[in-house]
């Protein structure tokens, strides 16, 4: 079972690597547990990250092929991190319970650590994920197909924000979307939470001048979250500045 995925870059050189993280059961005789007798415990273990380098791509390419691989696989979102300067008690989420395929690509990424320069993605795949985390989320996303992963490219609504500057962000997206029976449930437990998940009046009124500005169409935004609405507005604005920069 595929317990987490990641990938850490360094926004200078590119290097890159994907991490899988695995977890599986072990009954109690391989952990000196005493059970009473007819009672059979199985414990839950996790494997080391296992590194492999990635080849050297755009960080925005690589950003959107983390997206598109937390998307099918069924995750509910996906972190992205631009890391501050780590010191070397903090280098541990690199090296801890880790195997390098590449003893360069540690190097690397060390580097980039302790110069602020590294970027991670994290995402809890549902498709080959825990049965656990299955049983618990599946019937509450509506966007998850039978295996719990999903079909198809990530929708343009989407479309995330830039990743230029240096460390100290954290950004998560969201990829799912509360069933209709989830969504009820929310709304019963949390009146003023859910009403808050909608998109404002005036996320409607800044997407659309953004949009007729760029020369674009307008939409339908029915369904679409606050989130979701936040990551289209910075969408359109690094769009207009990216046509305002080709203009001078």
């Amino acid at each position: 079972m595929i317990a987490s995925h990641n990938i850490y870059a360094c926004r200078d050189t590119l290097a890159a690597g994907f991490a899988s993280r695995r977890s599986g059961m072990r009954g109690c005789d391989d952990h000196d547990i005493d059970a009473p007798d007819g009672v059979s415990i199985q414990v839950a273990d996790g494997h080391p990250h296992v590194f492999t380098r990635l080849d050297p791509m755009p960080i925005a390419d690589l950003h959107a092929d983390a997206v598109l691989r937390a998307w099918r696989q069924g995750s509910w979102d996906i972190a992205v991190t631009r890391h501050p300067p780590l010191d070397i008690q903090s280098l541990g989420m690199l090296t801890a319970n880790a195997i390098w395929d590449d003893a360069l690509l540690l190097e690397e990424l060390l580097d980039a650590a302790t110069r602020g320069t590294l970027i991670s993605w994290l995402w809890l795949p549902m498709r080959e994920g825990p049965h656990l985390r299955r049983r618990a989320h599946q019937s509450k996303d509506a966007t998850l197909n039978a295996d719990g992963g999903r079909s198809g490219d990530v929708p343009s609504t989407l479309t995330q924000p830039r990743l230029a500057g240096r460390g100290g962000s954290r950004v998560v997206i969201r990829l799912g979307r509360h069933s209709d029976a989830e969504a009820a449930s929310i709304r019963k437990r949390h009146p003023r939470k859910a009403d808050q998940t909608s998109i404002t009046a005036a996320q409607r009124s800044y997407i659309g001048g953004l949009r007729r500005r760029l020369g674009m169409p307008d939409i339908l935004l029915n369904g679409v979250g606050r989130v979701e609405a936040s990551a289209m507005i910075d969408h359109l604005l690094a769009q207009q500045q990216d046509r305002r920069y080709r203009q001078r």
